[in-house]
């Protein structure tokens, strides 16, 4: 398709954090697809090309959008945030597949630490319920001792939580929180791997970035050091993943921390 002014404008901003307003239908799609040729185009290695999306359908179907509109396969890296940074933890510190909790397993593992902190076990909601008061403190990127719950005892959840960890290290598991926590962790504590993944990433797209949370806001933040090429587009009317911990407003708080950020809003719809 043939690009407007406002998409050519976001087309082609090279460096420096960009912000860009799209509701559905404004062709977000292929303004981020021919970003990225626009990059490669201008001489940017294609391996240092991030491009992150919600879910691994829309990380495939964007790929496969940038390649027809591409003359050649270029190793611009597109994923999920959970599969970028299991992918990073897996190769700094050895994890692999059979480390992550899912299903059944992970049920079984919370009632194991429900018993260890002396709570009733019984009720399955309250597992949910406690599962999901955890997962939003980790998501907003607050210390459990600060996070207020809504649907649970601040005492239970606080004891919930010691236990659950330690049952997770008991048998070397990890969550699917634990896929980003950990991440986060490791950029703090040794920022000699931030420096490497810095370099390896110099460019970044962020997708759908109104169903960020708080946690995978301040990874990107993170991650886009020193160089700060960071290009999020998101629509401030809508977020899909408030259930998971997802807070629009991280749009606003985008032009706090990068005040000098050049803010595009795509206004037709086709």
């Amino acid at each position: 398709m043939e690009l407007n002014s406002q998409q050519l404008s976001a087309t082609h901003h090279m460096d420096g954090p960009c912000l860009v307003l799209a509701g559905p239908g404004s062709g977000k799609t292929a303004v981020l697809t021919s970003r990225i040729d626009a990059l490669i185009k201008s001489g940017i290695p294609a391996g240092e090309i991030l491009v992150i999306t919600f879910t691994k359908a829309a990380a495939i179907e964007m790929k496969e959008r940038f390649d027809r509109l591409s003359d050649n396969i270029y190793p611009v890296t597109f994923g999920t945030f959970h599969s970028l940074f299991w992918g990073i933890l897996q190769k700094e510190k050895g994890l692999k597949s059979s480390d992550i909790l899912l299903g059944n397993e992970r049920l079984k593992i919370i009632k194991e630490a429900m018993i260890k902190a002396n709570l009733s076990c019984d009720d399955s909601l309250m597992l949910t319920l406690m599962s999901t008061e955890l997962s939003n403190a980790n998501n907003a990127c607050i210390p459990i001792e600060q996070y207020e719950p809504k649907y649970v005892e601040k005492q239970d959840l606080l004891v919930f939580n010691r236990a659950f960890r330690e049952v997770k290290t008991k048998y070397n598991l990890l969550d699917f929180d634990d896929m980003l926590v950990k991440a986060y962790e490791l950029f703090k504590e040794r920022p000699e791997i931030l420096a490497k993944w810095h370099a390896r990433f110099k460019y970044i797209l962020v997708d759908e970035m109104q169903d960020m949370n708080e946690l995978q806001f301040q990874l990107m933040i993170m991650l886009s050091k020193p160089n700060n090429n960071i290009f999020c587009v998101g629509d401030d009317d809508q977020s899909i993943y408030g259930f998971r911990g997802a807070n629009p407003k991280i749009m606003q708080n985008f032009v706090e921390v990068y005040p000098d950020c050049k803010t595009i809003i795509l206004e037709h719809n086709y």
